[in-house]
């Protein structure tokens, strides 16, 4: 078993225990330097020099240092101290000249560390410099279990791989070319380092299933290990669901940063399996806390998602998605995922699998400062489906459990065909609360050029499908610009900043330059609120300007075309207050075609809307209105709000500041607004009925 060693250091005795302490330390642990290679080495293998450590012929702090290439025809095991005669404190390998390999074929773990402690392989001549000089290969391509290049197992703890070039192919789904295993100790494997190393398959033709792999035991979990630094490149399984970095099931607080993940050539996925995912970072333990994701690159073909596009296509059939970042963890402690990047990506498939930048499924959880595609780079990220099912999501909150923050991220400079649509942010999950705060989303063209047996296209800023209210922030703060769609032969396309069909507070968020081409429907909206549930919703100090449609489908009367600022079909009652709403406008060719401020449908109750700003000019030929509201006896509240239509047309479109169809008794208690209404054509109403219970200004 290991040996324990404890220090006490107290007052005026501190120095001489600490004193004592390294004469013992020296008496019983020497420095030793060994040599390892084919040739004039002290050990011709690796496995030598550990059997070696483990028989009690080496101890004390060891240095092997590899001067030359080896053969592994074995596992290279070397024990913990304390483990039958092994005795070392300490063992450090390095290579001292350029290009050492250590490799070998073997179904099993090349190099095992098994219970072994503060091990150092350092990659670097004489352990100095930057420079990777040392390859570690295990030619492998089985499914045996264990089968790996590196394996720490049974409490191997306070290891560092660094500096190397590390290769392996295994098929093992619960292992890895890095294997974080098991143990039958008393800890786990933890506190670990894998830093600054180039990991990758041996081959493009022989790629794993996981590149570096986390199971640890119940209770004994592996922890509080590090991955930092690494360039993790040619890595996922072409044919098979696969992953660049997967933690499982007890393993907790790993600090995830700094490496880049990328393809070097073009990936073309082949073999018989269709409809799989692929993972980059993929942790799933829900007992699991205190992760730390960040300052990751994901995508291009050089570090830090450089160099040309990872560009990815499918033969017919073999279609594959691809998950960025996917955690699902615990609610004790929080993780955090941020400043990682996706990007450089030119992605092609020919089924319905969906591209998602980071995925939060469950946990106590913040997401902040990531980017997914690029603020400044056009087409970051091109997507593109031959049947026009799969979709791209930014971030996502979905089904699982826990207090998700999503804030200061960067979703932009995304371009899409044939895809079912694109989400910058979505939250789907029915138990997750979620505060979704001062994003920026830019930027987005969805182009559908087929509509196949796609379902009807979408393209949302942020989207609210599932769950209770969504947090202290709500939807606060964010930015919406430029989603653009291109729908010339696809109709019914929506596209919409915010939409919430569950109870949400939305503020003070910024909604501008939304651009729309499709030919039918209710398909250009700011804000859309459609609520069934208990409680209601807070719309309030948003800005909403620059909604466009663009559609030349000026000849059928039946393609209606329809832009609104702020959507409620809820049936629940909304407040609505503070909103500022500018320049909705509809293709000039197009009369038939309605602009709505606010506009509401048939609701349950009513809903208070208060100090809103709206103005609607231009000159086409439309049907405006300022306040649209429902055709049914519903009473709502309109307090304090300014409504200016203005502007001129040649056409017979009437329009509205406010357009009321109901009856006195019923419209509702309207006060001390002021509706304004200067647009000329050859049939204008100021509002269709202008009395009211209170006093009003009319123009």
């Amino acid at each position: 078993m290991k040996k324990k060693y404890f220090i006490f250091l107290e007052n005026n005795l501190q120095k001489v225990v600490f004193g004592s302490l390294l004469l013992l330390s020296s008496v019983g642990y020497s420095q030793v330097t060994k040599t390892v290679g084919v040739s004039g080495a002290d050990y011709t293998t690796l496995k030598a020099a550990f059997d070696a450590v483990n028989a009690g012929s080496i101890t004390g702090a060891i240095t092997l240092q590899v001067i030359d290439n080896t053969t592994e025809t074995a596992s290279a095991v070397l024990n913990a101290s304390g483990t039958g005669s092994a005795s070392y404190s300490s063992l450090t390998i390095y290579p001292t000249v350029a290009g050492i390999s250590i490799s070998g074929n073997v179904d099993a773990p090349l190099i095992e560390l098994n219970g072994a402690d503060n091990v150092v392989v350092d990659g670097r001549i004489n352990a100095t410099g930057t420079t990777k000089d040392l390859t570690i290969s295990n030619t492998s391509i089985v499914a045996t279990a264990g089968t790996s290049t590196i394996r720490l197992i049974n409490d191997a703890t306070l290891n560092t791989i660094k500096y190397a070039v590390i290769k392996g192919s295994t098929l093992d789904v619960t292992g890895g070319i890095i294997n974080f295993s098991t143990t039958t100790g008393t800890t786990g494997n933890d506190n670990n380092t894998i830093d600054n190393n180039a990991i990758t398959s041996v081959s493009d033709a022989t790629r794993p299933i996981n590149t570096i792999y986390s199971l640890g035991t119940a209770l004994k979990g592996n922890d509080n290990n590090s991955v930092t630094n690494n360039n993790v490149y040619d890595f996922l399984n072409k044919g098979l669901s696969s992953y660049g970095l997967k933690i499982g099931t007890d393993s907790s607080a790993w600090t995830i940063s700094g490496n880049s993940f990328y393809e070097t050539t073009a990936f073309v996925t082949n073999g018989a399996t269709t409809g799989y995912d692929n993972y980059i970072i993929n942790i799933t333990n829900t007992s699991g806390n205190g992760f730390t994701v960040s300052n990751n690159y994901i995508g291009g073909s050089a570090a830090q998602c450089g160099g040309a596009y990872w560009t990815k296509t499918d033969p017919t059939s073999r279609n594959a998605g691809l998950y960025g970042i996917y955690i699902s963890v615990g609610q004790t402690s929080l993780s955090n995922v941020q400043g990682n990047t996706l990007s450089n990506f030119d992605w092609s498939a020919s089924g319905n699998r969906s591209f998602s930048g980071i995925v939060c499924v469950a946990g106590n959880l913040e997401v902040s400062n990531n980017t997914i595609g690029s603020a400044t780079i056009t087409d970051a990220i091109k997507l593109s489906h031959s049947n026009g099912r799969s979709d791209l999501i930014g971030v996502a909150s979905a089904s699982g459990t826990g207090i998700v923050t999503i804030k200061n991220n960067t979703i932009a400079n995304i371009t899409t065909r044939n895809t079912s649509g694109i989400i910058g942010i979505n939250k789907s999950g029915a138990s997750t609360t979620v505060s979704i705060k001062d994003n920026i989303i830019k930027n987005i063209l969805l182009s559908q050029n087929v509509s196949g047996t796609n379902t009807v296209p979408y393209l949302h800023g942020i989207s609210i499908t599932n769950g209770t209210a969504i947090g202290a922030y709500g939807v606060t703060g964010n930015s919406i610009t430029n989603l653009r769609s291109n729908s010339p032969t696809y109709g019914d396309l929506s596209v919409t900043g915010i939409r919430s069909n569950k109870p949400s507070v939305i503020t003070n968020n910024i909604i501008n330059g939304l651009i729309s081409n499709s030919n039918v429907g209710a398909n250009l909206v700011g804000i859309s609120i459609t609520d069934s549930t208990t409680s209601s919703s807070v719309v309030s100090a948003n800005v909403i300007t620059n909604l466009e449609n663009v559609s030349t489908n000026a000849t059928a009367a039946t393609a209606i075309l329809e832009v609104i600022g702020i959507y409620n079909t809820s049936t629940k009652d909304i407040v609505c207050s503070g909103n500022f709403i500018n320049n909705l406008t509809v293709n000039a060719a197009t009369p038939y075609s309605l602009i709505s401020g606010i506009k509401a449908t048939v609701v349950a109750i009513g809903s208070t809307y208060s100090n809103n700003i709206i103005s609607i000019g231009g000159t086409t030929d439309n049907v405006i209105s300022g306040f649209s509201l429902p055709v049914s006896t519903v009473a709502n509240k309109l307090y304090f709000n300014t409504v200016n239509i203005n502007g001129a047309s040649s056409g017979v479109n009437n329009t509205y500041a406010l357009y009321d169809t109901r009856t006195l008794t019923t419209m509702g208690d309207y006060r001390n607004n002021l509706f304004v209404n200067t647009r000329t054509n050859s049939s204008t109403e100021s509002q269709r009925k202008p009395q009211c219970l209170q006093t009003h200004s009319f123009y």
